[in-house]
């Protein structure tokens, strides 16, 4: 990943958040008074540019919405299409790289355990991370690592089930 400049650093670091510009064709009184004004679509594109980088986008919740504005951003502002759609890219292989830059399966399932942006229901389940993934449709997550840390915890589970099972019938069978 690309180096940051330090002021972007140190207000990530001090829990600063950028605030998500309405789309070009919102009705809003705030936007409507700014609607055709350039520096108000300037700000609109700095915004995304901010939020689509690297550094901004660890939480793989915060890419699902950046990257179904982006393009319709670029539908609405013809002259940032372009950019709109670059962005658009980096936020659909953020969450990619992120699992590449695992080093070994511990890591992955540190990953894939997290519950950030999850729903209720889904928070229990082994990989929370997958079901949002699943419901994101992030198919490009699933490389070879994910595919195996699920496989891996699945073996795992049905092993376990089988022994403690084939111990049950072992006790069971030295008491009869």
């Amino acid at each position: 990943m690309r180096s940051y400049d330090p002021a972007h650093q140190c207000l990530l670091m001090h829990n600063h958040d950028i605030d998500l510009r309405h789309r070009p064709n919102c009705v809003c009184d705030m936007c409507y008074k700014t609607a055709n004004l350039v520096s108000a679509n300037i700000r609109r594109l700095d915004a995304y540019r901010a939020l689509s980088s690297e550094a901004f986008l660890c939480s793989v919740v915060t890419r699902k919405h950046v990257e179904s504005t982006c393009p319709h951003c670029g539908r609405t502002q013809t002259q940032h299409k372009g950019i709109y759609l670059n962005q658009q890219w980096n936020v659909q292989n953020i969450a990619f790289a992120l699992v590449l830059y695992c080093w070994n399966m511990e890591e992955v399932d540190e990953l894939l355990q997290q519950p950030d942006g999850s729903s209720i229901c889904d928070a229990h389940l082994p990989y929370p991370r997958v079901r949002l993934a699943l419901v994101g449709e992030m198919r490009q997550c699933s490389n070879l690592s994910v595919q195996m840390g699920i496989e891996n915890k699945w073996r795992a589970e049905k092993l376990w089930r089988n022994n403690f099972m084939m111990l049950g019938l072992f006790f069971c069978a030295m008491i009869a």
